[in-house]
């Protein structure tokens, strides 16, 4: 296809009979009028030129007939060219389960206190940061320390530890689809601890 700048259309392939957008009557017969190389033909009902405003022998036309069918005859569709969509930008929405009593994410970490930090203030800490994944706070409630896990929970740059400790682990959710796939391996890595701990 190629494109004419005058009026944005699109000039489609010889004998075909689709557009993503329509031209009106008249916006064909402005884009005839604009474009140098191009005249202005008539408007009328063609079974066999393309439905609405289509280029033939060097002509614009406009087919009313609200089926059209294919130029046969060597001619071609002017479309309009069809707006960009915007983007759509999706902020996630995050929530934090506990995956962990008594037990918290080893490898990478950072800590963000080491008292006086409560649950709320520690996951509005994760929230705020792009790259954590969890959280490991003082258990019991109240005030405590504050970690911040920043390698993938439930992997090998994150996985509890099964060993007794001060702290909770909080995994950080925050598209379904963490929900369906880090929740279940990291229920799996915490039923295996658990399994282990009774084994020993």
């Amino acid at each position: 296809m190629k494109s004419s700048a005058v009026v944005h259309v699109i000039v489609g392939n010889k004998n075909t009979n689709k557009c993503d957008a329509y031209l009106t009557k008249e916006e064909c017969k402005e884009y005839a009028t604009d474009t140098t190389s191009v005249g202005w033909g008539k408007v009328a009902k063609w079974t066999n030129h393309a439905k609405g405003c289509f280029l033939y022998g060097g002509k614009a036309f406009f087919n009313e007939d609200l089926e059209g069918g294919k130029n046969t005859d060597g001619g071609r569709p002017i479309c309009k060219m069809a707006a960009k969509k915007a983007p759509v930008s999706v902020t996630p929405t995050c929530s934090f389960t506990k995956v962990g009593t008594r037990k918290q994410f080893s490898g990478a970490e950072r800590r963000v206190a080491s008292s006086g930090m409560t649950l709320q203030t520690c996951k509005d800490k994760c929230l705020a940061a792009s790259d954590c994944y969890g959280i490991d706070v003082h258990t019991g409630g109240g005030t405590g320390g504050c970690w911040l896990t920043t390698g993938a929970v439930g992997t090998v740059a994150a996985p509890l530890v099964k060993s007794g400790s001060a702290y909770d682990a909080w995994m950080k959710i925050c598209t379904e689809q963490d929900s369906e796939i880090e929740l279940a391996r990291m229920l799996k890595d915490v039923l295996k601890n658990l399994l282990e701990e009774r084994l020993d």
